[in-house]
């Protein structure tokens, strides 16, 4: 039987920093990643919360680009981490089957990594139905 995920599979990505007088760079060398990315898309200007679903299939990276975003994860178990984002720190791998839940500050980037490509079937949009599915 295929192991389901939980909050406790939730991993750090690291993205290296380096700065100097001029400035900073920050790299993400997909070599590194725990998938390989096939979509990459970015959520800015974003006055409400966001996410509030989980994925059948679709695993994400969450990096904050600028600002600050607080990603809550729950699991079926409603066992939930949160995890504060800001341009300076490093990133999160969030598997298939977690729901996912982001707040944003007024002035925030959030870039995500995929591993598939975009399918509105993929989504579980009901709480009830995610909880269903998990059992």
């Amino acid at each position: 039987m295929k192991k389901i995920p939980i909050v406790n599979d939730i991993k750090e990505v690291l993205k290296p920093q380096f700065d100097d007088e001029q400035g900073s760079l920050n790299v993400i060398e997909f070599k590194y990643l725990p998938f390989n990315p096939k979509r990459i898309f970015w959520i800015n200007k974003a006055n409400c919360p966001r996410g509030n679903h989980a994925h059948y299939k679709t695993k994400h990276i969450y990096f904050c680009v600028h600002g600050k975003i607080n990603i809550t994860i729950t699991d079926v178990t409603i066992t939930s981490l949160s995890y504060e984002l800001s341009n300076d720190s490093n990133g999160i791998y969030v598997p298939n089957m977690l729901w996912n839940s982001i707040q944003f500050s007024a002035d925030s980037s959030l870039l995500v990594l995929a591993n598939t490509n975009y399918d509105p079937k993929d989504y579980i949009n009901s709480w009830s139905i995610f909880c269903r599915i998990r059992k």
